[in-house]
């Protein structure tokens, strides 16, 4: 990403009432064009943070533009639309369905590797690359695969989830038992009928 998406993102206000551009260091930190001084916070590293510098106008353009477009990173007010960062109301956060690139403001779920699903909202789009941050974390990442996203699961889908793990779990321990495949409509007969797992006391 773009150093000036980012600062127009994350940035609050120009660091330097006299500096006309910035540039990037290594941390993350803003320093003026040419100078050894640094900010203390720490922003979101550029994909060319050595080469990039980006100065008051063009900062000043990206931020009206994200206003004009209602995106931002979203800094809501309880469960009202009035986000404190931007200062108006964006519309409603629109529920997701899965298909296509999530809407900017989405809490959606990502799953990474082995640790499972998240939850993660989604702060843009840029080419195929989606721009996200996990829940908890101040820091953001981005990802290239839409197939790594999915809604968040309803009560019912979890449940669901639950039951089907259930019932291989009890088709794999009772053809490990008799040593030939499992009918899984039988064990699912079973499930239903309130047959678990009895954990050692």
């Amino acid at each position: 990403m773009k150093l000036v998406d980012i600062l127009a993102r994350e940035l609050v206000s120009w660091p330097w009432p006299y500096v006309f551009e910035v540039g990037q260091a290594c941390d993350g930190s803003l320093h003026p064009a040419g100078s050894a001084s640094y900010t203390a916070q720490r922003f979101t590293l550029c994909d060319s943070y050595a080469e990039e510098v980006v100065d008051r106008s063009q900062w000043q353009a990206a931020v009206d533009a994200l206003k004009a477009e209602k995106v931002c990173d979203h800094y809501w007010i309880a469960d009202s639309d009035f986000c404190v960062k931007c200062g108006f109301d964006h519309p409603s956060r629109a529920e997701w369905s899965g298909e296509g690139k999530p809407p900017v403001g989405t809490v959606c779920e990502w799953n990474p590797n082995q640790d499972g699903w998240v939850k993660v909202e989604i702060l843009g789009h840029s080419g195929e690359e989606t721009w996200f941050r996990r829940d908890g974390h101040e820091s953001s990442e981005t990802c290239l695969r839409m197939a790594f996203f999915r809604p968040i699961r309803t009560p019912e889908q979890i449940a669901e989830d639950e039951s089907n793990k259930a019932v291989y779990e009890m088709a794999e321990l009772l053809k490990a038992k008799v040593g030939f495949g499992v009918n899984l409509a039988e064990m699912r007969a079973l499930y239903d009928a309130g047959y678990r797992k009895q954990e050692a006391k």
